[in-house]
């Protein structure tokens, strides 16, 4: 069953069931559609809308695939910044210990939304000077190297992590290409998995979180976290090793525990955005 605003959410296409709803100004009973279903998984970013799923779900006993308090720390760069700091996670350092050149992004925000790279001091103060005061800037340095998320999964006590991908990114679109298996050494692989449940246990996480890694002259270094489902990856762990996230979250929060299933690669997976547009 999907809720959507959106007329063409792509989704409705897969669905049995869907419901062209805006939930925030709706005068369809949300609670008796949203009851129909096992559980409740929130596939966006929207505060509005993710205050009144919570709201909703203390209120009527809903089965909601979310930890609202993980995404609070998550989606905040500074707040998980700070996490990072206290865990001695490495991470990018911050301005003004930082040297040029550096990333400056804005503390709420969603993939390279707003995210400008700043070559010189000089142009770094220049750019303070012009922002705009609701803007609250985090300044870090620019690291050069590859990027890998990892998705981790469970309750207190029992964390999953699953098979890393790598984060192909264009200069225009962000993320236009995900991978999976990635070439690294076991003891990356096992660093970024040790990393990924130690974030999960700070958070105290129920649900699901990515991690998202740069790989920093040989050190894996945590750019951001995000506790809610991923956009890209889970296709891409799929169709690599057979393990579907939203299965697991099913077992995690209607059985009450993660299936018993080995994670191993078992095809090379390429997920790539293509745009076709006037025959090119």
């Amino acid at each position: 069953i999907l809720l959507d605003k959106n007329p063409k959410a792509l989704a409705s296409l897969m669905a049995d069931e869907f419901y062209q709803i805006d939930i925030l100004s709706s005068d369809i009973n949300i609670k008796d559609i949203m009851k129909k279903g096992d559980f409740i998984l929130p596939a966006l970013e929207n505060d509005e809308v993710l205050n009144c799923l919570e709201r909703l779900g203390q209120e009527e006993g809903l089965n909601i695939a979310f930890d609202f308090d993980a995404y609070r720390i998550s989606s905040s760069k500074l707040l998980s910044d700070r996490l990072f700091s206290s865990l001695q996670i490495p991470a990018p350092v911050y301005y003004p210990e930082a040297k040029p050149p550096y990333v400056i992004k804005p503390n709420k925000a969603s993939g390279s939304v707003g995210v400008r790279l700043i070559n010189t001091e000089e142009e770094l103060k220049n750019m303070l000077n012009q922002l705009d005061r609701d803007y609250e800037p985090v300044i870090q340095e620019f690291l050069e190297g590859d990027s890998y998320s990892i998705e981790v999964i469970g309750c207190t006590g029992n964390y999953r992590t699953y098979e890393i991908t790598q984060i192909h990114i264009d200069s225009h679109y962000d993320c236009c290409r995900v991978t999976s298996p990635c070439a690294l050494t076991n003891s990356i692989k096992e660093e970024m998995r040790k990393i990924a449940v130690r974030l999960a246990q700070a958070v105290k996480l129920n649900g699901i979180m990515d991690v998202e890694v740069i790989l920093s002259n040989g050190i894996p270094k945590v750019l951001e976290i995000d506790a809610r489902i991923p956009s890209q990856t889970p296709t891409v762990v799929y169709q690599s090793t057979g393990i579907n996230f939203i299965d697991e979250l099913w077992h995690l929060f209607c059985v009450g525990r993660l299936p018993d299933q080995e994670m191993i690669p078992t095809r090379y997976s390429v997920y790539e955005h293509l745009w076709v547009k006037d025959g090119a």
